[in-house]
C-alpha cells in the first residue's frame, strides 16, 4: 500500500515562512521588552540606594558639622540649668566716676549647690529717699562696661558653686541743660537678676565711697551679666 505525502504549493511555502518570520520577530521584541524592563529596574533601585547614602552622608559629615557651627551666631546651648532665685546673692562690688560719668557694679555669686548660668540683663529700678522705683535701667550690650563692641548677643556665664559674675550700672554726674546742679540721686536699687523673679534691694555708692548714685539725668543704663568681678567683658 503506499501512502501519499500531501505536497506543498508555492503559496503554501511562502505563507510558512511568513508566520516563521513573524514569530521569531515577536520572540525578539519580547525579550528586548523584558531586557528594557529589567534596566529601568536596576536604574530605579541604585538611583534610589544614591540618595539613602547622599543623605546619611550628610548628617554624618564633619565638614557639614562645621559649616553649621561657623555661621550660627548664637552661643551653643549649655546643658547647665539656669540659676534660679535663692542660687544667687547680689551685692555691691563699688563704683566709680569721671568724665561725666558715675558707674556701679554689681555681684551675682552662685550660693547655690550646684552649677548654674546666668544671661542677659538684670532688671534694675533705682529707688529714691522714699524708697519709691523712679527710674528704670536701660539695656546696654556695651558702654562703660558689658561685652566687645564687637558682640552681638549676651554671653552664657556658667557659675560653678561661689563663683561671682558681674553687671554695671552707668550714668551722667553732671547737670543737664542750665542746672547747676545734680538731685539728690538714688540711694538704693532694686535688682532682679535674669531668670528669676526676687528683686533684692541693695545700696547705692556715691563714686568710690558710700552715697547715693548720682541721678543728673533719669536715663540710667545696664550692661549684661559677664564673667568676673569687673563688670566688664575681660579680653
Amino acid at each position: 500500500m503506499t501512502v501519499h505525502q500531501p505536497v506543498r504549493t508555492d503559496d503554501e511555502s511562502v505563507l510558512a515562512a511568513s508566520e516563521e518570520l513573524i514569530i521569531k520577530e515577536a520572540r525578539r521584541r519580547h525579550r528586548r521588552r523584558v531586557i528594557a524592563i529589567v534596566v529601568v529596574i536596576v536604574l530605579v533601585i541604585a538611583g534610589v540606594l544614591i540618595a539613602v547614602l547622599s543623605i546619611n552622608g550628610k548628617g554624618t559629615s564633619p565638614v557639614h558639622s562645621t559649616t553649621l557651627r561657623s555661621v550660627s551666631p548664637k552661643p551653643l546651648a549649655s546643658n547647665t540649668p539656669a540659676c534660679r532665685s535663692g542660687q544667687i546673692h547680689v551685692s555691691s562690688l563699688g563704683g566709680g566716676a569721671g568724665t561725666g560719668n558715675v558707674d556701679q557694679v554689681f555681684g551675682f555669686t552662685n550660693i547655690g549647690k550646684t552649677a548654674c548660668t546666668v544671661s542677659g540683663y538684670p532688671r534694675i529700678r533705682a529707688l529714691n529717699a522714699e524708697g519709691v522705683p523712679v527710674a528704670v535701667a536701660q539695656d546696654q550690650l556695651s558702654g562703660l562696661g558689658g561685652v566687645q563692641a564687637a558682640a552681638s548677643v549676651p554671653p552664657v556665664v556658667t557659675l560653678e558653686k561661689g563663683q561671682i559674675s558681674s553687671a554695671m550700672v552707668s550714668g551722667i554726674d553732671i547737670p543737664i541743660g542750665s542746672e547747676t546742679t545734680c538731685p539728690a540721686g538714688y540711694p538704693a536699687f532694686l535688682i532682679t537678676p535674669p531668670g528669676t523673679t526676687q528683686p533684692v534691694k541693695v545700696s547705692a555708692v556715691d563714686g568710690p565711697g558710700p552715697g547715693s548714685f548720682l541721678g543728673c539725668s533719669t536715663i540710667i543704663r545696664v550692661n549684661p551679666i559677664v564673667p568676673g568681678s569687673t563688670g566688664r567683658e575681660q579680653a
